[in-house]
């Protein structure tokens, strides 16, 4: 939903960017509003919105990471006892489908917000050119407000201001993933 708005958003400022004239209906009559001003209020509305969901998602990343990423470590470790014939093809494939499953819970919100800091940035680069574009002060001033305000709240997550969530989270998390499956294959000599 987050993310649906401001791409709307994005496409409604750059509609008709030479027009500084913002359309819309309230109580059943058009009304107009200023392009630049409108914009804000609604980018500021819709980063209101995401603050307001920010604790459950702070709470709900970080259980799934901290329970997720054992979990996949374990299922990886499984599917090698597969392959080593020392676990039966039914374990590898519920296996399989439990690894699918905790990826997706891990991995799901990375990429949203990852759409949502695109957005974002598509709107930045939409603004930067109306800034170098417009000969209206009064209007260049409003798109710098405006520049200056997704600047200072973009739509970056970070788990409890500590963890980026962001699309590199899934390639660390492989990554740690990896680099532990192989200590543990040194550690229980899996492969003598």
């Amino acid at each position: 939903m987050i993310g649906h708005r401001i791409k709307l958003l994005r496409i409604r400022l750059e509609e008709m960017p030479e027009q500084n004239i913002f359309l819309y209906v309230t109580k059943m009559k058009g009304a107009t509003a200023n392009k630049m001003k409108m914009g804000l209020s609604l980018y500021r509305n819709i980063a209101d919105v995401l603050d307001i969901i920010k604790p459950e998602l702070n709470a709900q990343m970080f259980l799934s990471l901290i329970w997720g990423v054992p979990k996949i470590i374990y299922d990886i470790y499984q599917m090698l006892l597969f392959f080593e014939d020392r676990a039966p093809l039914q374990l590898l494939i519920l296996t399989t489908i439990h690894l699918i499953h905790i990826t997706f819970l891990i991995f799901a919100p990375c990429i949203v917000i990852e759409r949502y800091s695109v957005e974002v940035d598509r709107i930045q680069f939409f603004l930067l050119h109306r800034l170098l574009d417009e000969k209206d002060s009064t209007i260049k001033e409003e798109v710098k407000e405006f520049l200056k305000y997704t600047e200072r709240r973009p739509f970056q997550f970070k788990i409890w201001r500590c963890i980026p969530v962001n699309i590199i989270l899934p390639l660390e998390i492989m990554y740690l993933s990896y680099s532990t499956i192989i200590v543990i294959i040194n550690f229980t000599h899996l492969y003598n």
